[in-house]
């Protein structure tokens, strides 16, 4: 009887509260991420910084190591060098374990290690239980300090990298990015040096040794730290190994000579594929530009924000033409960001899909956006900082990256409530300073020949594009010369 009485009243009271009719009606606060303080996270350990972000619910910890330097350090000639060395710190065993005993202490104590360097930043990461965080870290310094480099483990991987070339042809998804990198930085930037057979033949364990020596000194180290462990057990475990990293410079600065492609339509050949691959774009944003949260904002609504964005609305749910269609607009550090349609159609297809795309982009610089659009593209833009804090190694992880790249503490908050401020005419202001059709580079990657003539309905790719088109050649897989472009 007492609970139909609770519920009587609890009934009556919801009686007097504005029920929208239909759940479409309900409305729901604006998205707030909530962005941590990065600087109270902060600690200082000497040799290097940490950032700290505790999380005791469970009895793990997982630490990243960050060091600047990479692929732009490799020497010319030994092209391939940092992603062979990651391999070696990772596989190639310490000076006190052969490889397989390494592994499998690794596995006893349930310890996960990787290693991966990019062409500007070496990462380390260690993922264990709190009760075996000493040993652990023992092997992981080991691992970096006083890498074994096995001499037979080093073969096998040369080995595994050759073939990895070979297949570099073998496939649309694994030349599309080359080339279009070749064009929007040029064949000469660092990150265009790619590795052959030569350079891969003439890397051995005392280059390895020294490239990783380049880049691992005290004072280019920062740490992302989080899970069960203090400041106090942090500082405690981490004086002594990183006391025995050498003292030294940090590196030099990327280079920033790219030289960007001249716009037109440029086409590599695949034969036997009736699929194309499509990017138009150019290079984009560096970071710290003020105009980001209006041109995040535009670019969400022109095909960054998936089902709700024009260009994937048109392309794939309107006419059916490509299963994944969209833009993008990314912001750079050390190099600018680009600005990319991309798409993948069947061949005769191509030149329609780019159509829509070249109209949509014309479209969003000479007519205003709607206010709902604007206000999904906000929240859409808002809702992409959530990963960056979804937990504490994520958080940790954003902290370290951040100051890598002497960003504002604030910046993140700062760019949050410029969102949020973003109004029809900024957006219209963005699309017309940053999107210009004939400022546009459209590599395809695929069967050229099937995709010139269009559909037969809607221009062929010459006409929609007017631009005539430019045939890339291949590249040998092991040597990186030319071949005979193909018909």
């Amino acid at each position: 009887m007492k609970r139909l009485i609770l519920c009587f009243f609890c009934f009556a009271s919801l009686l007097g509260q504005n029920i929208p009719d239909r759940p479409s009606d309900i409305q729901y606060p604006a998205l707030k991420t909530q962005i941590p303080n990065r600087t109270q996270n902060m600690h200082d350990l000497q040799q290097a910084k940490a950032f700290l972000v505790e999380d005791h619910a469970l009895p793990l910890i997982q630490i990243n190591l960050y060091a600047k330097g990479g692929g732009y350090l490799e020497p010319q000639g030994k092209e391939g060098l940092s992603e062979l060395t990651a391999t070696m710190l990772q596989n190639g065993g310490t000076e006190s374990l052969a490889p397989q005993a390494f592994q499998e202490r690794l596995d006893f104590l349930s310890t996960e290690i990787e290693v991966s360097i990019s062409d500007t930043r070496l990462t380390a990461s260690l993922n264990c239980l709190t009760s075996n965080l000493d040993e652990s870290l023992q092997l992981f310094f080991d691992m970096l300090q006083r890498p074994r480099l096995d001499a037979e483990r080093l073969a096998i991987e040369k080995q595994n990298m050759l073939e990895q070339l070979r297949r570099r042809n073998d496939d649309t998804r694994a030349m599309e990015p080359r080339y279009w990198s070749r064009l929007l930085y040029g064949p000469s930037f660092y990150s265009n040096h790619l590795a052959t057979q030569t350079s891969i033949d003439s890397i051995d364990a005392a280059s390895i040794r020294q490239f990783k020596d380049q880049i691992l000194v005290q004072g280019n180290l920062v740490l992302a730290v989080s899970g069960d462990i203090t400041p106090a057990t942090l500082k405690k475990v981490m004086k002594s190994h990183l006391a025995k990293f050498a003292k030294g410079s940090k590196p030099a600065d990327p280079p920033k000579d790219w030289q960007m492609a001249d716009p037109g339509l440029y086409g590599v050949q695949k034969d036997g594929v009736n699929q194309t691959r499509v990017t138009a774009g150019y290079l984009g944003l560096t970071h710290g530009n003020p105009d980001r949260p209006a041109v995040d904002v535009m670019n969400e609504i022109l095909g960054g924000g998936g089902f709700t964005s024009r260009i994937t609305s048109r392309i794939r749910s309107d006419e059916g033409l490509a299963y994944s269609a969209g833009s993008q607009f990314s912001t750079g550090f050390d190099t600018p960001g680009t600005f990319r349609i991309v798409y993948q159609s069947k061949n005769e297809s191509v030149a329609f899909a780019l159509k829509i795309a070249l109209e949509e982009i014309q479209k969003i610089r000479d007519v205003p956006v709607s206010e709902e659009e604007l206000k999904i593209a906000k929240e859409g833009v808002v809702s992409g900082l959530l990963p960056f804090f979804d937990d504490p190694a994520s958080t940790a992880q954003q902290f370290a990256r951040a100051y890598m790249i002497n960003e504002d503490p604030e910046y993140l908050a700062k760019y949050q409530e410029s969102v949020r401020k973003i109004t029809v005419a900024d957006v219209q202001q963005a699309a017309q300073k940053y999107l210009n059709r004939d400022k546009l580079i459209i590599l395809l990657t695929g069967d050229l020949a099937g995709c010139l003539p269009g559909d037969g309905n809607h221009g062929s790719l010459e006409e929609v594009t007017g631009l005539k088109l430019e045939r890339l050649p291949l590249f040998d897989p092991l040597t990186l010369q030319p071949l005979e472009p193909t018909n």
